[in-house]
């Protein structure tokens, strides 16, 4: 029974150490989300700003009259704000990337801990049903062990009564 006891020691230490693992994973999970979110915010927000630059600077150009030179850099401008944006929507989708493994990495911790906590209930249901029938072995030697000790008190008596009555 001892050496059952330290097997399910075991079992819970590794129960507790998958549960460790998904609350690692769902907050891995949990930053890369915030991430994700934080990149598609960013990515709105200098998109905004680089429609509002650009009408301005069109607007700009459309006011006044200007030099082909002007129109080359305002056109270089626009260009520079369209890498950023692609920059930073490669920075969105990488993060949105890292969001889908974690999520996968969450769901396999998850099905891991399941798997363990499963294990781990089969092996108390199997040392419940052992520790039932050694408790019943020992229920059935005390009874013999008590009836053994009823009926050889109780033979002599028996005998006793056999032998004073001859009829």
């Amino acid at each position: 029974m001892r050496m059952l006891r330290q097997l399910l020691t075991i079992k819970q230490f590794r129960e507790g150490q998958a549960a460790l693992r998904v609350s690692r994973e769902r907050q891995r999970m949990s930053a890369a989300a915030r991430a994700h979110r934080d990149a598609q915010e960013e990515l709105a927000r200098l998109r905004e700003r680089s429609r509002e630059e650009e009408r301005s600077m069109y607007g700009d150009l459309c006011s006044r009259l200007v030099r082909v030179r002007e129109i080359d850099n305002v056109l270089q401008r626009v260009a520079v704000m369209r890498d950023g944006e692609q920059q930073c929507d490669r920075k969105r989708e990488s993060a949105g990337e890292r969001e889908t493994e974690a999520a996968l990495e969450l769901a396999q911790a998850r099905r891991a801990h399941q798997a363990v906590i499963r294990q781990r209930d089969k092996f108390v249901d199997l040392v419940g049903v052992y520790a039932a029938d050694a408790l019943k072995e020992l229920e059935n030697k005390e009874d013999a062990e008590s009836e053994e000790a009823a009926s050889a008190a109780w033979r002599p008596r028996e005998w006793d009564d056999a032998m004073e009555d001859p009829t």
